[in-house]
């Protein structure tokens, strides 16, 4: 048996030790931030009020405590290509750094996350009666049938950050990962079952026009 320290054969003597913990898949949080002052964050803002949850200033926290599973973004490149005397050549094409991005919540008996994508989805088309005071939250006032609340993207949108963190929970890790333009495409199925026992946990579909990966300006913690 090789001893030497440097050996990278070896579990026990390889540089593998001296790498920080394996990235847990589990330890994260899903962050939903409302542009200020826009009609998307003044319903958020309004229906936690209402909960009587205090959020501290940090509307959306509902969502985040809420969330169980979301995938990292992803960019593809197509190609293109071009023959010659019976060769294929292939190049880059066009790249989508659009996409969706579906994320699990746990629902509690407060129905919060149904409530707050239903109303949500409103502003995007208002399938509801205008002044209908039987409907679910009838908090949105002034928008018509099949109407949108407002012309303008940024009012009925989100940005989503993605945080993972170490294992003492001490601190994010180096990177996070930013959604933009995110808007609910698809608010899930839920499935009622009388013969389960189970909890549920609609997993509902959101759309974003691009992405960035940040370095994180918080101290990782890691040495």
């Amino acid at each position: 048996m090789i001893h030497d320290k440097n050996n990278p054969l070896n579990l026990y003597t390889s540089k593998i030790l001296e790498y920080p913990d394996l990235l847990k898949n589990f330890l994260f949080q899903v962050n939903f931030q409302f542009n200020a002052n826009t009609i998307l964050y003044n319903l958020v803002q309004s229906l936690e009020k209402s909960y009587g949850y205090d959020t501290g200033g940090s509307v959306g926290e509902t969502l985040m405590l809420r969330a169980r599973s979301i995938s990292l973004p992803k960019k593809t490149t197509g190609k293109i290509n071009t023959h010659y005397m019976g060769s294929l050549r292939n190049y880059p094409g066009r790249t989508k750094t659009d996409g969706d991005v579906s994320i699990k919540f746990d629902e509690f008996q407060d129905l919060a996350t149904q409530e707050i994508f239903y109303e949500w989805q409103n502003l995007i088309y208002n399938h509801g009666v205008p002044l209908d005071t039987l409907e679910a939250t009838n908090v949105l006032t002034n928008v018509e049938t099949g109407g949108a609340a407002a012309d303008f993207i940024a009012q009925y949108t989100a940005q989503v950050n993605i945080y993972i963190y170490d294992s003492a929970l001490r601190t994010q890790l180096p990177f996070y990962w930013k959604l933009y333009d995110v808007f609910p495409t698809d608010n899930g199925s839920v499935n009622l079952d009388a013969e389960g026992e189970n909890k549920v946990s609609p997993e509902l579909t959101f759309n974003y026009n691009t992405w960035k990966m940040y370095r994180n300006s918080a101290a990782t913690g890691l040495t």
